[in-house]
């Protein structure tokens, strides 16, 4: 059994998760996780593939962690406060194949001109 079936086991409407004076139960943690693991598995993310998790502290961080989890994958988180060159040295060491980034963090200005190195 994967942790993030450990985790759902019989909460139901208690509380998970709490954020900005929203909370969430574990079924709607649980209903979140899977809508955004089929988005995943939509899109090529496959068991053992490595996928770089670039965002803030929030729920939408849980979502994304127990989504990629569930769906066997390695999830590679990245601090929001890395330089470019320590985020992309973790992005290639670690084999990236996917990125799932905070649509709320400003990446125009500090990450611009950089590249994403290919997927090996």
């Amino acid at each position: 059994m994967l942790v993030n079936q450990l985790i759902f086991r019989g909460k139901g409407d208690k509380i998970a998760l709490r954020e900005k004076g929203a909370t969430y139960s574990y079924s709607q943690l649980q209903a979140r996780t899977d809508h955004f693991r089929n988005y995943l598995y939509a899109r090529g993310v496959r068991e053992k593939d490595h996928i770089a998790l670039f965002a803030k502290n929030s729920a939408d961080f849980i979502f994304s962690y127990m989504a990629v989890v569930s769906l066997g994958g390695v999830v590679v988180p990245l601090n929001t406060m890395l330089t470019s060159r320590e985020i992309f040295f973790i992005l290639k060491d670690s084999r990236v194949k996917h990125m799932i980034t905070d649509k709320t963090l400003d990446l125009s200005g500090q990450y611009q001109d950089s590249q994403i190195p290919p997927a090996q």
